[in-house]
């Protein structure tokens, strides 16, 4: 039913609510879905799309005449359509006269460094560890990189 709504409403200004919601309710159920075998595979899998990332936001504008394909596509492009495969956070202003602007914040960005921490949460459990420092130490890692 939430779908359906955000589907019927997704042009409205506060449908970035639903929007989230589903999102993080996607991430959740693709972390608990999937699960890396090794560190060395978290390890080439975060190294591999680290540099996807960087190809497609900063490299791509310079022979696309100046427009980021992942940024293109999260964002719509120039039809009046867009998918749901991001977070959205507007920018709250005093001025209610203007429109929202928006941070994205994409499903891969969520999911391949969660990947990461399922890794260390659950190896944590294997060896017993009392204080889950593996999973705390990539906790603080994952907050301090998306606050930077």
């Amino acid at each position: 039913a939430t779908t359906i709504v955000w589907f019927i409403f997704r042009k409205a200004d506060w449908s970035w609510i639903l929007q989230d919601f589903l999102g993080i309710l996607f991430s959740i159920n693709m972390l608990k879905v999937l699960r890396l075998p090794s560190l060395k595979t978290c390890t080439c899998l975060l190294c591999a799309l680290f540099f996807y990332d960087i190809f497609f936001v900063f490299i791509t504008p310079l022979f696309m005449k100046g427009k980021s394909v992942m940024v293109e596509v999260a964002t719509g492009h120039s039809s009046d359509e867009q998918l749901p495969m991001v977070l959205k956070v507007p920018h709250f202003s005093s001025d209610p006269c203007l429109k929202y602007t928006y941070s994205l914040l994409g499903f891969g960005d969520i999911l391949v460094p969660g990947l990461l921490l399922a890794f260390c949460h659950g190896f944590d459990l294997m060896v017993g560890s009392p204080w889950k420092i593996y999973w705390v130490v990539s906790c603080v890692m994952y907050t301090l990189g998306l606050v930077a």
